[in-house]
C-alpha cells in the first residue's frame, strides 16, 4: 500500500509542477505571439495539495497549502473582480469621451 501512495504522490507532484511552471510560460509565449491563452485554473495547486496530503512522508502533509499559493491561477482569481471592475470603469469613461 505504501508503494501505491508513493506512486500517486509522485504522479500528482509531477502534474502539479508541470502545470504550475507551464501555465505562466505558455501564457507568456501566447501573449508574445499575439494569441489568447486559457489557463487551467486550480489544477496545478490542487494536484500539488493532493500530493502533499497523500504523501507517505509525514512532514510533507504540513505543507499542503504551499502549492495553492505557488499556483498563479489561484491568487489571480482573488484579483480578478478588481481587474474586471477597473476594466469596466475605464471602458465606460472612454465611451463618454
Amino acid at each position: 500500500m505504501s508503494w501505491l501512495l508513493s506512486l500517486l504522490t509522485i504522479f500528482f507532484a509531477i502534474v502539479s509542477l508541470m502545470i504550475i511552471i507551464g501555465n505562466p510560460l505558455a501564457a507568456y509565449l501566447a501573449r508574445r505571439e499575439g494569441k489568447n491563452y486559457s489557463w487551467g485554473p486550480f489544477i496545478g495547486g490542487i494536484s500539488g495539495c493532493l500530493a502533499c496530503l497523500i504523501s507517505p512522508w509525514e512532514a510533507a502533509r504540513a505543507w499542503w497549502w504551499i502549492p495553492l499559493i505557488v499556483d498563479l491561477t489561484i491568487p489571480m482569481f482573488a484579483f480578478l473582480p478588481f481587474y474586471l471592475l477597473y476594466r469596466r470603469l475605464s471602458q465606460s469613461l472612454h465611451k463618454k469621451d
